[in-house]
């Protein structure tokens, strides 16, 4: 039966084709295996369950309905006296639901539906008995079902079911009270939809719990589903006044109310929605219902209290006077603040204070308006005062409930109002911190909702200072910034906080440290924007601060797209809603710096074209050409085309990247030699520091590089077997390198374009020489993954992936730069840095090493040629090589040839495995240097 409950469920029809058999066999062996009574109680129950779940898939066609409803029937008689309780229950569950479900199928049957609830007749009659309670309650169940998929079918027989519940001494009483309440209640409204709403009900609703026909004796009247659907939608209008019936209505809700306390939660909250709704179709006094309201207004049950907020929110003043209004309102904020209580509950407790309900007329309160200011009126709010255990959701709640009270705060003389510290101090620390999500939405969140409450008072000060902290300290808020400034805007367009945050926090970016400035310049420029779009801020000081970015960083050389367009964007909205007359210079030179220096061919044309338009266009037209065009037969203006934000509707959208799976493009190692020697170097003076000084001038100056060292390695690029599906010319050719954890990210390499060799005859721009730059974080050895994006003479852009390229130990090698350190020779520089790691106790300081080498010196020569570059001196057969290896360290050999020996000093011990790794491939010829 497993099987049911997964293959099948998830897919009905492979579940069939894989068994080769159809629907109406499956069904028919289902209905075999419920008829056998050596299967499994477990394997009906799985059986049962799937009929209810999918009766419409399994009973599509009528006939096999009718079948199944014959077996189910005979499968309870068969069960129902000696069988087991739980089967026969599941059957009555699953019949109601074929009959509820496939209604459309058994309009023309109501016969089978009068057989059915003549069964369930059969067994809910049997009160005061100890006969299979379970059974009954489920009959209950059962035919409260119906009533509610047919309001009114059971009207008839609601004198027997009160009847019924009277007569029942056993648990299973509260299912007939259920039973008895919703057939009350649909009778009520039908008699009012019959008689069209009028108000003398008098004979038909005499008598109403009487009974004295059978409780079998039960048919449908014509046209029954008809005024059952009707009653689904209650169009019925009118009132059930005094002297027509209501004695006997009042005598049925007396009943319920009696017995409430004997009746699980979900009964009671069933049953009074049911009482509820019959005094308000009737001339019965609300107070009647007080009593559950008293009962249950200081209950922790949500369900139950929900009941008490019921009764307030429908009957208002005719049940709930002020005192008790004041109970109710109190208990909700001493359980709402309850640090036991679950965050759930809290939540729904402070949103029913929140929207405390009141008797108002319609149209009084519109929607979305909150009236806590008027219902909250004492210091016994101060409990919602937030603290350090409250989750964020429920601090959001709080502190909404306590804007609408900051005003008596404000008014009073024994509280002075909280601070916005007070509220929102753990959170402000999060934010503090740079935390994002909830606790950043929380605090912009409780800032909006207290300055649309407080705008006109201190706080509203109080609130603009906080979003400058907030600014100051995190600038990764401003798209937060934003959003709550636009929602100032549109709630207080006369607002002065918006434009008081723009300009001042412009200022601020204005007399800010360069670092400070650079560290989220993306996000500057995005706030620069948005100031930028207000008249009322004058533009000169966002144009000195792009200026100072360029000019006095290396942005341009650095060539990023997207920092390019958001500088331009913020031109352009500049040029848009500002006179340019007064800034044209700045703005000129601007755009000028931009177009030249700048290193992307995007960015300098949208900058050529803004200057262009600055100085040819005169101010108003200027601003019309860049302004959106509303409701023009393109839809774009011309700053749209040239930004590229246009719609698919206009221009049709560029074809899709192609990703080239065959490699075509080689990356070949060029021969490395060494660009500097220290052959060359000479002291420029006599006087030099001591050595101490020296060596300490130089560590210094070594170890605070700003920048990072750069190991430069030749490749040709050069094409192999290109594909047919590649042109024969490719433009705007990019090499970009992964990033691997030892090492900075490497720098993308252009060539402007390649030909392919035609007839077997390369061109001379079939292969191209490149300098790839890598910047070491360690002197290590590493790989770099290199993708290839490319241009074809289609205009399709294609991306392919190259060859791994490998760093080895020896690429790394340098020369030290010897140019800051002219009064100190590279042989003295040797000894300090020898010396100093000589007499290093630490590891960390240096090591010492020897290794033998036999390599004859015909051997050692050729190896020392190839190293020629870093050999400082050589004489008595002892060559000295100082090397450094970047980013700060070095490596210092002292080769004896006649002795085959190496003596290895360096100042980072944990390079001594890749030194002997080096030196082995000396001896073994391996080393490509």
């Amino acid at each position: 039966m497993d099987l049911l409950w997964s293959e099948f469920r998830s897919a009905p029809v492979s579940y069939l084709s894989a068994r080769k058999t159809n629907m109406e066999t499956f069904v028919h062996d289902l209905l075999q295996v419920l008829q056998n009574d050596d299967k499994s109680e477990t394997s009906k129950l799985a059986i049962l369950g799937l009929f209810q779940e999918m009766a419409q898939m399994l009973f599509s066609d009528s006939a096999r309905l009718e079948s199944a409803i014959s077996v189910l029937k005979t499968v309870f008689h068969q069960q129902r006296n000696s069988g087991s309780a739980l089967i026969c229950s599941q059957v009555l569950c699953t019949l109601t639901t074929l009959f509820i479900e496939m209604e459309e199928f058994l309009k023309s049957h109501d016969q089978l539906l009068l057989e059915f609830i003549g069964v369930l007749f059969d067994v809910v009659e049997k009160v005061k008995t100890d006969f299979n309670r379970l059974l009954k309650a489920m009959a209950c169940e059962c035919l409260r079902e119906l009533e509610m998929a047919f309001p009114g079918l059971l009207t008839m027989k609601v004198g027997h079911f009160y009847g019924m519940s009277q007569a029942e001494n056993s648990h299973i009483h509260q299912n007939y009270m259920v039973l008895f309440a919703t057939v009350l209640e649909n009778t009520i409204h039908k008699f009012l939809q019959d008689h069209g709403g009028e108000s003398s009900l008098e004979h038909s609703l005499t008598d109403l719990l009487s009974y004295s026909e059978p409780l079998k004796s039960f048919s449908l009247a014509e046209g029954w589903r008809d005024q059952a659907t009707q009653l689904l939608t209650k169009l019925h209008t009118g009132r059930v006044e005094e002297g027509s019936g209501v004695h006997d209505m009042k005598k049925g809700v007396s009943f319920l109310l009696d017995h409430h306390q004997l009746m699980t939660p979900a009964c009671l909250c069933l049953v009074t929605q049911k009482m509820i709704s019959c005094v308000q179709c009737s001339a019965l006094s609300p107070k009647m219902l007080k009593s559950l309201l008293l009962q249950y207004s200081s209950c922790q049950d949500l369900r139950l209290f929900h009941i008490v907020l019921t009764l307030k929110m429908r009957f208002a003043e005719d049940i709930c006077d002020e005192g008790d209004d004041e109970t109710l309102k109190r208990w909700l904020v001493v359980m709402a603040s309850h640090p036991s209580l679950p965050a759930y509950q809290r939540a729904v407790l402070l949103q029913w204070l929140l929207h405390w309900p009141e008797e108002k007329e319609p149209g009084e309160v519109k929607e979305g308006d909150d009236e806590t200011e008027q219902r909250l009126d004492g210091s016994e709010y101060t409990p919602l005062l937030p603290s350090v255990f409250d989750p964020l959701h429920i601090l959001c709640h709080k502190l909404k409930v306590l804007s609408c009270q900051h005003q008596y705060w404000e008014t009073s003389e024994e509280h002075s109002p909280p601070t916005l510290n007070d509220l929102l101090g753990h959170v402000l620390k999060l934010v503090d911190y740079g935390i994002s999500g909830t606790p950043a939405v929380t605090v912009y969140r409780t800032l909006f909702t207290y300055y649309l409450t407080m705008q006109h008072s201190p706080i509203g000060a109080e609130i603009t200072g906080l979003v400058l902290d907030v600014l100051v300290r995190q600038p990764k808020f401003i798209p937060h910034t934003i959003e709550f400034l636009n929602s100032i805007e549109r709630q207080c367009p006369d607002s002065p906080l918006p434009l008081m945050v723009l300009a001042d926090y412009s200022q601020q970016l204005a007399s800010s440290k360069l670092p400070d400035l650079l560290a989220h310049l993306p996000l500057h420029l995005l706030f620069l924007r948005q100031a930028a779009a207000h008249t009322q801020i004058q533009p000169l000081v966002m144009l000195q601060i792009m200026s100072r970015a360029l000019r006095e960083s290396s942005l341009c050389s650095a060539g990023l797209w997207e920092v390019g367009t958001a500088l331009l964007d913020v031109c352009n909205t500049i040029m848009r809603r500002h006179q340019t007359e007064a800034i044209f210079k700045d703005l000129i030179d601007l755009l000028q710096l931009i177009s030249r220096e700048y290193n992307d061919v995007d960015i300098q044309d949208r900058a050529r074209f803004y200057h262009q338009l600055l100085l040819t266009v005169s101010g108003g037209k200027l601003s019309a050409i860049l302004t959106l065009a509303s409701d023009s037969a393109t839809g774009s203006s011309l700053s749209d085309i040239v930004e590229a934000r246009i719609s698919d509707s206009v221009f049709p959208s560029a074809p899709p990247v192609q990703q080239i799976a065959e490699s075509f493009l080689h990356l070949t190692r060029m021969e490395w030699t060494c660009d500097s020697s220290y052959s060359a170097f000479q002291t420029k003076s006599s006087s030099s520091p001591d050595d101490e000084t020296a060596l300490k001038r130089y560590l210094d100056a070594v170890g605070g590089e700003a920048s990072p060292v750069a190991v430069k390695i030749q490749y040709k690029i050069h094409f192999e077997k290109k594909p047919e599906s590649v042109s024969q010319r490719i433009y705007a050719l990019v090499l970009k390198f992964s990033t691997e954890e030892p090492y900075h990210p490497s720098p993308d390499v252009y060539v402007p374009y390649m030909v392919a060799a035609e007839n077997g005859v390369p061109p001379p721009s079939a292969s191209v020489v490149v300098l790839s730059t890598f910047y070491p974080k360690e002197p290590v050895p590493a790989s770099f993954d290199v993708s290839a994006v490319f241009t074809t003479e289609e205009g399709v852009t294609c991306t392919t992936q190259l060859s791994t390229v490998k760093i080895a130990f020896e690429d790394i090698f340098q020369p030290v730069a010897m140019i800051h350190f002219e009064k100190i020779s590279p042989v003295r520089l040797f000894s300090l840095l020898w010396k100093n790691i000589e007499e290093s106790k630490q590891p960390q300081g240096g090591i010492l090493s020897t290794m033998h080498i036999e390599l004859g010196r015909q051997g050692w020569e050729q190896h020392l040629r190839k190293l020629q570059g870093f050999c400082i001196a050589s004489d008595n057969e002892v060559h000295r090589l100082l090397i450094f290896l970047p980013p700060r360290y070095h490596l210092l050999l002292k080769i004896h040839v006649e002795e085959n020996s190496v003596l290895i000093a360096t100042d980072n011990w944990r390079m001594l495995p890749l030194i002997n790794t080096f030196l082995d491939q000396l001896r073994n010829g391996n080393v490509a240097t």
